[in-house]
């Protein structure tokens, strides 16, 4: 499948690599069950800081510049922390499929309802977007 990884690192630790995001392009069978567009993994000296949550943001909208409107993410139903990264991000959960969870999140926001900005819309359903990702790739 085609992808594009990236590593995540400490800006003022160049050399430590704190984790890495895998955005796969398609998804075929296999990562439809138990993969998803998204992967990543943080170093666990570096986990609880904030770094999966600010990678994954950029993830996501790197999927959506390359067209990517729904992305799948799956994680272990024993994978606390993972769950609460996808669900921070606006994942929605599908189903469980044996061990995994599977959640999918819209890069595309939808429109405003009726009445509401697309800003108090954004604010409301937790899309609104936010500075301290900037400099998720090399933190």
């Amino acid at each position: 499948m085609p992808a594009t990884v990236w590593w995540i690192i400490d800006d003022s630790k160049p050399a430590e690599v704190l984790g890495s995001i895998h955005l796969r392009h398609e998804v075929d069978e296999i990562l439809l069950a138990d993969g998803g567009h998204i992967g990543y993994a943080v170093r666990p000296s570096a986990r609880g800081q904030g770094v999966a949550t600010a990678t994954l943001e950029l993830g996501l909208e790197e999927a959506r510049r390359r067209g990517i409107i729904r992305v799948l993410l799956v994680c272990e139903t024993d994978n606390p922390l993972s769950r609460r990264t996808i669900l921070t991000a606006g994942g929605v959960l599908e189903n469980t499929h044996e061990t995994f969870e599977r959640y999918w999140i819209h890069t595309v926001a939808s429109p405003p309802a009726p009445g509401r900005s697309a800003a108090r819309q954004a604010e409301e359903t937790g899309n609104a977007e936010s500075g301290r990702c900037q400099a998720a790739w090399s933190r």
